[in-house]
This record gives structure tokens, C-alpha cells and sequence, in this order.
């Protein structure tokens, strides 16, 4: 066994093979057996099987880790704590409340 995070951490998620926490503001992933930080000023995330979602707070964007690429899904703004989303397996749905519209975003059309 290893130590990967030596710093107090908070908001474990695992989903499958993934794995993600914060280090204060960092949202950090497994990868290779190693803590790899993905972003700073994470405001929230969600872990699934295939995909890593999250709100960059400062940016006010939702955010996609998915295959080792970082995706913007969308520039939600100030508002962006009332963001409401859920994913499943190489998709994300989510709710933009000022307009009143739900989107969802496959991962496929990502494809390298």
C-alpha cells in the first residue's frame, strides 16, 4: 500500500475505476497510482464511471475530465452554485436555470 495524498482531504468519490477528492479548493484524480490535480477553485464535482464533472468556480464553467481531456460543457457564470447536473456513462445532462433549458452532452462527439 501507498500514501497518495499526504494533506487532509475531503469529498471522496470513487465511481469504477475512478477516483477523485479535494485538497482544499483542488479537485485532484488518481491516475497511475498517483494524486494528479486536475483544477484549483473546484466549486463542486461528480465522479462516474467514465467522466469527471465539475464547476471551475473562478471561471464559472462546467467542466468535463474524460479521457484525459479537460471539456468545457458550458460557461455558466456567476451563477454557476445553482448549476444543477447528473451524468451517466459518457454523458452529461444539466440545468440552466435562467434560461430554463436542459442540455445534455455526450462524450462521443469528443472523440480524438
Amino acid at each position: 500500500m501507498e500514501v497518495i495524498e499526504r494533506r487532509a482531504v475531503r469529498d471522496v468519490q470513487v465511481a469504477g475505476q475512478r477516483a477523485a477528492w479535494m485538497v482544499d479548493d483542488t479537485l485532484k484524480v488518481l491516475r497511475s497510482g498517483a494524486a494528479v490535480p486536475v483544477a484549483s477553485g473546484v466549486d463542486r464535482y461528480m465522479v462516474s464511471d467514465s467522466l469527471i464533472a465539475f464547476v471551475d468556480g473562478p471561471a464559472g464553467e462546467l467542466n468535463v475530465l474524460w479521457r484525459g481531456q479537460r471539456i468545457l460543457l458550458a460557461a455558466v457564470g456567476a451563477d454557476g452554485k445553482d448549476l444543477r447536473w447528473t451524468q451517466g456513462t459518457n454523458s452529461v445532462a444539466f440545468f440552466d436555470g435562467p434560461n430554463g433549458r436542459w442540455y445534455c452532452s455526450s462524450m462521443v462527439r469528443y472523440e480524438r
